[in-house]
């Protein structure tokens, strides 16, 4: 079973450090990617002979995986289960970090921009990644837990134009306004001592409203198993109706579940996948 280290634990709630410099100007794409290189994933990196076929014409998937506070991509990666080869034989990954604050990587999803202009510094990862590679414009997808999540929702925000669907686990987002209408999908303990449940729906309701949705965040009836050493079925699937075509706002409401340390399920990643595949755009 998958587990988050200690100082994960005692540290994902903090998302706002405070030793950053005086303010700086923006810097251009040029300048970040040479600032902040980042790797990008190939399927080929699990076959021999290099990259077979996309799965479809348009290319292969994209994820972006955004860290924790005090953590890193590869780290939540694993931890999600989006490290299997049965995913990165089908996905093309880029676990992209932040910036040191207090002596650890931290992002900063601010809705105004400023430095380290992270969001920005995103964009510009995923402008160069599809430029470079064979990826389904359609399925570029974004997932974070904790912080991360924050810095996912800020992304799907700010690049809608980019974004096709996101996954939030534990995240907030206090302002938005998308280009576009993107697909949500918010996971949430509901005994989160850290990133409140209602802080979580919030960000959700925000989403619906931005995404059209007409009608009330509803009980599907539909349960999942999220974490390793439950009954089983303890995650409840709700969603919001009449959003914009194509467009899905929904929310898996982990009962009786905090904010990390719980050991998850062992096809956890390929759950989460499941809902990507469902929610091109």
């Amino acid at each position: 079973m998958r587990r988050v280290s200690l100082l994960f634990l005692s540290l994902v709630g903090c998302w706002q450090p405070p030793d950053l410099p005086p303010p700086l100007p923006q810097p251009t794409d040029a300048e970040f990617l040479a600032s902040r290189p980042y790797r990008l994933h190939s399927p080929a990196e699990v076959f021999d002979g290099g990259l077979p076929e996309a799965p479809t014409e348009a290319g292969w998937p994209l994820v972006v995986v955004l860290h924790g506070y005090a953590e890193s991509g590869t780290e939540i990666q694993g931890y999600l289960g989006l490290d299997t080869d049965e995913v990165r034989a089908h996905t093309f990954i880029i676990t992209p970090v932040g910036t040191v604050s207090n002596g650890v990587l931290a992002w900063h999803p601010d809705a105004t921009p400023s430095w380290p202009y992270d969001s920005a510094y995103l964009h510009a990862v995923l402008v160069d990644a599809l430029a470079k590679a064979p990826i389904d414009r359609s399925r570029v997808f974004v997932i974070g837990f904790s912080q991360g999540a924050h810095m996912a929702h800020r992304v799907a925000c700010d690049s809608a134009d980019l974004v096709s669907a996101e996954i939030a686990i534990a995240g907030q987002l206090t302002d938005c306004q998308p280009a576009r209408p993107v697909s949500v999908l918010a996971v949430h303990g509901t005994v989160d001592p850290t990133i409140s449940y209602k802080s979580g729906l919030s960000a959700l309701a925000l989403w619906a409203a931005r995404d059209g949705c007409t009608l009330p965040l509803t009980a599907t009836g539909q349960t999942l198993t999220l974490i390793g050493d439950s009954d089983g079925g303890e995650t409840d699937v709700l969603a919001y109706g009449g959003c914009s075509p194509g467009v899905a706002v929904e929310l898996w409401r982990m009962n009786g579940v905090g904010h990390g340390a719980f050991p998850v399920a062992p096809d956890l990643g390929s759950q989460l996948m499941g809902w990507f595949d469902a929610h091109p755009h």
